[in-house]
């Protein structure tokens, strides 16, 4: 479908289905690695949902585009839209790998005060990340406090240990 037909088409449709559509296609441009259109038609919503928000930031983040990850995070927190544990694991992942720390850290106080559920996902993602700067005690105590666990928890603390030279430590969960 063209912009232009798009375009006279979403003027036409009321604010519900109008949302669903933009949300579809803003889903579907970053699936399809075109995440400037995604940007675009993003920036088009009027009012933009939990779903509209974490297309966008899923896109970027599989895009490898890490800073406007941050910068769409902050912009959602601006927004006051409720965010999710995707959401966070897209967040997390972006700060590990720009090395952010310092956001980092804020993730983790944020995550705790704002009571989001650390799922196995969420988990695995803390895990890793703690294992990358070299923090065991702290991907431990996730671990520990996971009431699911799957391969990739395992891998992850396992990864964790050998990473700081704990092979005692990481063979024992082996």
């Amino acid at each position: 479908m063209s912009e232009q037909k798009w375009k006279k088409r979403k003027s036409e449709e009321d604010g519900s289905s109008q949302k669903i559509d933009c949300n579809f296609r803003v889903d579907h441009s970053q699936k399809d690695d075109n995440i400037d259109s995604a940007w675009k038609m993003f920036d088009e919503i009027g009012e933009r949902d939990l779903v509209s928000w974490n297309s966008l930031i899923c896109g970027y983040s599989q895009s490898n585009r890490f800073q406007e990850v941050l910068g769409l995070f902050d912009a959602m927190r601006a927004a006051n839209v409720k965010r999710i544990f995707v959401t966070m694991v897209k967040v997390i992942l972006a700060c590990s790998h720009l090395g952010n720390r310092e956001k980092l850290d804020f993730m983790v106080k944020y995550i705790a005060d704002d009571h989001v559920e650390i799922d196995v996902y969420l988990g695995n993602t803390l895990i890793d990340m703690y294992g990358r700067i070299g923090s065991v005690g702290l991907a431990r105590e996730v671990f520990d406090q996971m009431a699911r666990k799957n391969l990739v928890s395992w891998n992850a603390m396992i990864m964790a240990y050998g990473k700081s030279g704990d092979l005692v430590a990481a063979r024992k969960l082996c």
